[in-house]
């Protein structure tokens, strides 16, 4: 049953955000992680683990998407941000290469320098702290009320922090509404299908 409403809120927010500033991050998600070379007991590998990409898009103050995606490379990222953002006035990422796609309306921060936020001379923000800020709500998602999230329906958790992200402004009754006027349908063998 509650993926069944995760189905419904996730019609609300399958179509692409628009805004001045879009902030791109990425991920891994979906799993617990492994615990780092030399604080776990003998035989845990450090590592990313079995977990997902997954690719973050949100706006400043608005709405987000997340998008599992295969890989770090253009060919992955490419179509998955095309797919979630129609329009925005300014790109903020990391400076991952596959971001180059993004054109000349791109800004970066240099993680590996250490840099995580600065001001321009134009008096812009460059950082992508609002999509790490999602992140935060992922993994507070899974340690507090999920504990668990199976790769199959990852999509569906996604979907499920999207809405609320997207919809936190509302009251019980607008997302009620929203979450109700989706026209999907989740059927049980759709569900449970192995795929």
């Amino acid at each position: 049953m509650a993926h069944r409403v995760r189905e419904m809120m996730a019609w609300v927010v399958r179509a692409p955000i628009s805004g001045e500033v879009v902030e791109f991050d990425e991920v891994y998600a979906g799993a617990k992680p492994r615990q780092k070379a030399g604080g776990g007991p003998t035989g845990v590998k450090s590592g990313r683990g079995p977990r997902r990409l997954v690719l973050t898009a949100v706006v400043r103050g608005g709405e987000a998407r997340f998008r599992v995606i295969a890989s770090h490379g253009k060919d992955d990222i490419g179509p998955a941000a095309s797919a979630m953002v129609q329009a925005a006035g300014t790109f903020m990422t990391d400076t991952l290469p596959a971001y180059s796609m993004l054109g000349a309306d791109r800004r970066s921060v240099k993680h590996s320098g250490k840099e995580f936020a600065r001001t321009d001379p134009d008096g812009t923000s460059v950082h992508v702290n609002t999509a790490e800020s999602r992140h935060a709500d992922l993994r507070r998602m899974v340690l507090g009320v999920r504990h668990w999230i199976s790769q199959k329906h990852l999509d569906r958790y996604l979907e499920d922090l999207a809405f609320r992200r997207s919809l936190r402004e509302s009251d019980v009754l607008a997302r009620l509404g929203a979450a109700l006027s989706s026209p999907g349908r989740l059927f049980y063998r759709n569900l449970v299908a192995s795929s």
